[in-house]
């Protein structure tokens, strides 16, 4: 199987194809996902204020961009994936909100806001250099005293016990037509780079079991430290940086999956 693809395997960004069309259903799927919005309204009302002006850097299909909206925030949304955009222009909650195509850092709106949310990890996909460049530009955008905000996956699994390099099936999705969306993965970490590297294999099956559909994308998602990110927010102007782990431990502690940076623009 491996070598039937190889040639097929696309770099992951933008999200197009089965991976754009399912990624909002496989995310769900997790238990956490349900309450992630509920988590963003209420940090983002406790630092700026109910009716805020909130930039969403990779907002995708609006699954957090929305309920923000319908909450009362003046939403901006800034997405590379035109299909991604697509299912935000159709989701509810949206029809209010800014929607924008274009890679970050390059394609920032002016501004300025009042908050600046990265939510989902997507801050990982970007290579390192340019999440840099972003950090600085999120400061040139938001207002004085405005504040940023973006979460992080940390792969400790990976880093700790590795990758065999075998497939795996991830998720298995039942479909209105009777059929299956299945994904499988296979993936290595690359520690000097900081890097998880995996291929994504998106299959749909018609109700037979017959595959009818698939498509293989390779994701190079960077992955960083506390510290790290700490480091990074005050070399690009920012001022109170707090990082909690888990939405719940400040400072994170090893072992955390994720955590959240937090800072404020340096006030002019």
């Amino acid at each position: 199987m491996a070598a039937r693809y190889r040639d097929q395997i696309r770099p992951a960004a933008p999200y197009t194809g089965l991976q754009a069309a399912w990624h909002d259903r496989f995310w769900e799927s997790e238990t956490a996902a349900a309450r992630e919005a509920g988590v963003w309204r209420r940090r983002l009302e406790a630092v700026v204020g109910e009716g805020a002006k909130v930039l969403d850097a990779g907002c995708g299909s609006g699954r957090i961009l929305a309920p923000l909206a319908e909450a009362g925030f003046e939403m901006t949304g800034v997405d590379s994936s035109r299909e991604m955009l697509e299912a935000a222009r159709a989701r509810k909650g949206c029809d209010a909100a800014e929607l924008r195509c274009g890679r970050l850092p390059s394609n920032l709106p002016e501004g300025p806001f009042d908050a600046v949310i990265s939510t989902a990890f997507s801050l990982m996909l970007l290579p390192p250099e340019d999440l840099q460049r972003l950090w600085s530009g999120f400061h040139r955008v938001l207002r004085p005293g405005g504040a940023v905000m973006a979460s992080f996956f940390v792969p400790w699994s990976e880093i700790l016990e590795g990758e065999d390099g075998r497939w795996h099936t991830e998720r298995v999705m039942p479909l209105e037509d009777g059929g299956l969306a299945e994904q499988h993965a296979r993936g290595k970490i690359d520690l000097w780079r900081q890097m998880l590297v995996r291929d994504l294999r998106f299959v749909r099956r018609d109700v037979s079991g017959r595959v009818c559909d698939e498509m293989m994308v390779r994701e190079e998602t960077a992955y960083y430290f506390p510290r790290e990110i700490q480091h990074a927010l005050d070399a690009a102007g920012f001022a109170d940086v707090t990082i909690t782990g888990e939405w719940r431990r400040t400072p994170p502690r090893q072992g955390d999956r994720f955590f959240v940076a937090e800072a404020r623009q340096g006030k002019e």
